[in-house]
């Protein structure tokens, strides 16, 4: 039986495998399997980074229980770990610099929407933090609109600890990082031309920050060169080290090798599955190499497509995110599908409209679930019709 509205259509992925208590144990092997990147972001980002992922995960873990005490009772409890790992998708998501509202804020909406609201039996519309991160993005246009700053997008002024302006292979071998483990305030942050001329003018202390551009901002202002030519002779240069490291300008899980061994664990324990990652990275890459061969490098550089592809918020949006059993596709073809269809949007907005779209991509692609399983590609097995009946909150919230 498949559904054909979308109340049924959710009722009915909530009775299908993988079932509830499948969900809850994926669920918290993603959660194990981001703490290498948590790590990371603290060690590269300082103590806000890390008072930023407390922030997210507490206000998620509070808006769980008040929700589902008062308001929503016949809707899963915090056991099912999706508070936990709802924090730590959207902390990490976010700036190292932002203020301590907005990862409070994207607690409360991403669980009390994502979560408890939009959602039948416990199985969500949306991923509670794509919904969360999409109504901090759309604040923060507005903030920038009535007061010239968006926290969720600081342009030029993107933080990191003034150690990761120096070669990072030197700074490990000298051994100072074991002792600034946490670093110090992010928010007070200079230019790393000022920075430079600080030492080499003052004898005080300097900042402990720098900010510049993201490495895919440079490539996206100017796509026709390679960001190693781009940079040549600038302050904002970053070596490929400090790219594969994190120590770069960017969001708090800025650091591809420690997301690299977290997706090992969630691929190999099969909580997530691979074959839309598999097939958005193809895609991404293909479409890119695409224009570059149509249009010239007007677009896209193929020196520059890994700076695309490799960059934290890409890589959490296409592991995390678009690969989560809880609102992706069912089927196999289904999963191709969406992978493909994530690729292409993706590069669609960077060519015309952003420097990236990585929480509007997510958004549209599981949205597109339900179009899937239900007209493309629907799981090929018979299942009978469920007993399950649809409860008078459930109908309600959606």
């Amino acid at each position: 039986m498949y559904p054909t509205q979308l109340h049924s259509y959710l009722l009915w992925r909530s009775t299908v495998p993988p079932d509830p208590q499948s969900l809850a144990q994926r669920r918290y092997t993603a959660i194990a399997s981001l703490f290498p990147a948590v790590m990371a972001g603290i060690f590269v980002f300082g103590w806000w980074a890390g008072v930023v992922i407390l922030a997210a995960t507490l206000s998620s873990l509070a808006t769980d229980i008040v929700t589902h005490k008062y308001i929503y009772k016949d809707s899963p409890g915090t056991s099912d770990g999706t508070w936990f790992l709802t924090g730590l998708l959207l902390a990490l998501m976010m700036p190292p610099n932002v203020p301590l509202w907005v990862p409070i804020l994207g607690g409360i909406v991403a669980v009390f929407v994502g979560k408890h609201y939009l959602s039948v039996d416990g199985t969500p519309l949306l991923q509670p933090a794509a919904l969360g991160l999409f109504a901090l993005h759309v604040v923060g246009i507005l903030a920038m609109i009535f007061m010239s700053y968006n926290p969720m997008n600081p342009s030029e002024r993107w933080p990191v600890l003034s150690r990761g302006i120096e070669t990072s292979a030197e700074s490990v071998r000298e051994g100072r990082f074991i002792g600034e483990f946490f670093g110090g305030d992010v928010r007070n942050s200079i230019s790393r031309q000022e920075y430079r001329e600080h030492l080499n003018k003052s004898s005080d202390a300097p900042p402990p920050a720098v900010h510049g551009p993201r490495p895919l901002e440079l490539v996206a202002k100017d796509p026709s060169r390679p960001l190693s030519e781009y940079t040549k002779g600038k302050e904002d240069r970053y070596e490929w080290l400090d790219l594969l490291l994190g120590y770069v300008p960017g969001p708090i899980a800025s650091s591809g090798l420690a997301l690299a061994f977290g997706i090992l664990l969630l691929v190999f324990a099969r909580a997530h599955t691979w074959v839309i990652p598999f097939f958005a990275i193809v895609t991404m890459a293909g479409a890119m190499w695409a224009f570059a061969a149509m249009f010239g490098t007007s677009r896209f550089h193929p020196a520059n497509i890994p700076i695309h592809l490799l960059t934290g918020s890409t890589i959490l949006g296409i592991f995390y995110f678009a690969a989560d059993p809880t609102v992706a596709p069912r089927s196999f073809l289904g999963k191709v599908y969406a992978g493909i269809a994530f690729g292409l949007i993706e590069v669609f907005f960077r060519a015309f409209f952003l420097t990236e779209g990585i929480v509007l991509t997510i958004v549209i692609v599981q949205g597109l679930s339900f179009v899937i399983d239900q007209y493309l590609a629907p799981p090929v097995e018979d299942r009978a019709p469920s007993t399950a009946s649809l409860t008078p909150s459930s109908l309600g919230r959606l």
